[in-house]
């Protein structure tokens, strides 16, 4: 007798009687399930990655709507540390990583200050890594804004006088300058001083007897002064 594989006139194997057909066909919508499952699971991986890498166009997209101030470093009216502090702003805020932000910076390089970028990057080492952008700030203000140019300002901060301005423009520019004294401006006692000490005869008595209140900052200070002067 053969035991072996039992073939129908068909040529086809014979159908397992033993497995009910509702059977067979729930395994099968199973089956078609989870392989619709894994499908969706995959397109959804697939478009999250998309949203958390942006290409470096959209980068520069964005970028660019916010306005960002360009630096030529040719122009007498240029100002690199304002140029830093404010380009800074916008590229933190769009919360991208260090090296991204020397990069995005980088793109508002115009003339004179193109080339420098280029030949500074082109300069660095192998293994220096990508830029960082302290990296970045400090090589473009050593070019561009030296320690000499730095102090100065801050001498000319240090002997700002009143003069012949009106208050309200000289707490323009000592709001300006005291950038450049950073150390004096952390304590609030200092700076309200290093204010007062500047201003002229008339409004400077009235600030002096102001700094007595121990409430005082060196915001109400301006505006008592001013207010002072039109009264």
């Amino acid at each position: 007798m053969n035991r072996g594989l039992n073939i129908n006139g068909d040529g086809q194997a014979p159908h397992d009687n033993n497995v009910p057909e509702d059977k067979e066909v729930t395994i099968e919508v199973q089956v078609v399930d989870v392989n619709a499952a894994l499908a969706q699971m995959a397109n959804a991986i697939t478009m999250q990655a998309g949203r958390n890498t942006p290409t470096q166009a959209l980068r520069i997209r964005d970028f660019t709507r916010m306005n960002p101030p360009e630096f030529h470093g040719s122009k007498q009216n240029e100002d690199p540390q304002d140029f830093i502090e404010e380009i800074f702003k916008i590229v933190d805020i769009m919360g991208v990583a260090s090296s991204v932000k020397a990069e995005l910076v980088a793109y508002q390089f115009k003339g004179i200050a193109q080339t420098w970028f280029n030949q500074w990057k082109a300069s660095r080492a192998l293994d220096d890594g990508p830029i960082t952008w302290e990296d970045f700030k400090v090589a473009f203000l050593d070019h561009y804004f030296p320690m000499e140019l730095r102090e100065a300002k801050m001498r000319e901060f240090l002997n700002l006088k009143q003069g012949g301005m009106s208050v309200r423009d000289y707490v323009l520019r000592f709001s300006k300058l005291s950038k450049y004294a950073p150390t004096m401006m952390e304590d609030p006692r200092v700076k309200m001083g290093q204010f007062v000490s500047g201003l002229g005869d008339t409004v400077g008595s009235e600030g002096q007897a102001a700094l007595l209140h121990k409430e005082m900052d060196l915001s109400r200070l301006m505006t008592y002064v001013e207010q002072v002067e039109d009264s």
